[in-house]
């Protein structure tokens, strides 16, 4: 009996629980790096253009730069990650960083060369990604849909 409850409870998580991430090309917001005068500090901004509202979202910022020097190991990995989650953001709604009990926003001084958010919200699962400009514009970049 126990052997029987052990398989129909592996099985179960396994049906469950190796199921693929749904990927998808939703791509509801973009982004820019707003100056601050008189300083080198730049904010991050990101706006939801995605025509329509969007209801209990959920995702992470995370900011790269190329520029900073890294130990060969962790030179993918993000210099800052900053969090955004709400009940709705409106259409056309910017959403600026603070931290968490500040009335200020989050500074970045840093030199930023790629910005990547990934999260979920009611309408769909997304991941976007932007490099910087010579500029100092984010520009959108492809970022695959396809599973791995």
């Amino acid at each position: 009996m126990r052997v029987g409850l052990s398989l129909t409870l592996g099985l179960a998580l396994v049906a469950v629980g190796c199921q693929a991430p749904k990927h998808s090309s939703f791509s509801p917001f973009s982004a820019h790096l707003e100056s601050i005068p008189g300083s080198a500090a730049q904010y991050l901004v990101l706006i939801n253009t995605s025509g329509r509202d969007l209801h209990n979202f959920r995702y992470s910022a995370y900011l790269y730069s190329e520029l900073i020097p890294h130990h060969p190991l962790a030179r993918n990995r993000p210099f800052k990650q900053l969090l955004g989650s709400g009940p709705t953001l409106a259409s056309g709604q910017a959403m600026r960083f603070r931290p968490f009990g500040k009335g200020i926003q989050d500074p970045i001084v840093q030199a930023v060369t790629r910005v990547q958010v990934v999260g979920h919200c009611d309408e769909g699962n997304f991941r976007q990604e932007w490099v910087n400009s010579e500029s100092g514009e984010l520009r959108p970049i492809e970022v695959s849909t396809k599973p791995h």
